[in-house]
C-alpha cells in the first residue's frame, strides 16, 4: 500500500515536471558542459526542484519565507535608497528565481539571475512562461 502510494506521489511528480518543463522557453541539454563535480550536479534532479517549487512558490511556505526575506528586501531597498529603479542586482545561485522576481517585484529594480543548474533554470524558465 505504501509503495502504490510512493509510486502514484512520483507519478504526479514526473507530471508536474513535464508540464514546467515542455512550457520552458529554454530547457538546457542533458549533455551540456555543467561538470557533475560542480554543485549544480547537487540541484539537477527532480527531487530538488520539487522540494525547491514547495520552499520557494508553495502557499503554505509564504509565512516562512516572507519572514526570511523581508530582512533581504529591506537591507536592499535601503542600501540602493532612490537609485532602485535605476539599479542591477545579480542574484547568483537563484535557483527557481523566487529572490530574484521578489526582488525585481518590490524594489523594482533590474535583476540578472544565475544558476548553473540545468535543472532549476530549465524549472525556472518554465514559471516564467507560465506567468506570461
Amino acid at each position: 500500500e505504501e509503495l502504490e502510494a510512493c509510486s502514484r506521489c512520483a507519478a504526479l511528480n514526473r507530471e508536474a515536471l513535464a508540464v514546467l518543463f515542455s512550457s520552458a522557453c529554454f530547457v538546457p541539454a542533458r549533455d551540456s558542459p555543467v561538470s557533475s563535480c560542480t554543485g549544480a550536479a547537487l540541484y539537477d534532479d527532480a527531487g530538488q526542484v520539487i522540494r525547491s517549487l514547495a520552499r520557494d512558490w508553495s502557499p503554505e511556505s509564504g509565512p516562512a519565507r516572507d519572514w526570511a526575506l523581508r530582512t533581504v528586501l529591506e537591507r536592499l531597498q535601503s542600501h540602493l535608497g532612490q537609485n532602485g529603479p535605476s539599479a542591477k542586482v545579480l542574484v547568483p545561485g537563484c535557483g527557481l528565481g523566487r529572490l530574484a522576481l521578489d526582488i525585481a517585484k518590490q524594489v523594482g529594480c533590474k535583476v540578472v539571475a544565475s544558476d548553473e543548474s540545468i535543472a532549476m533554470l530549465g524549472a525556472l524558465s518554465g514559471l516564467l512562461a507560465k506567468k506570461e
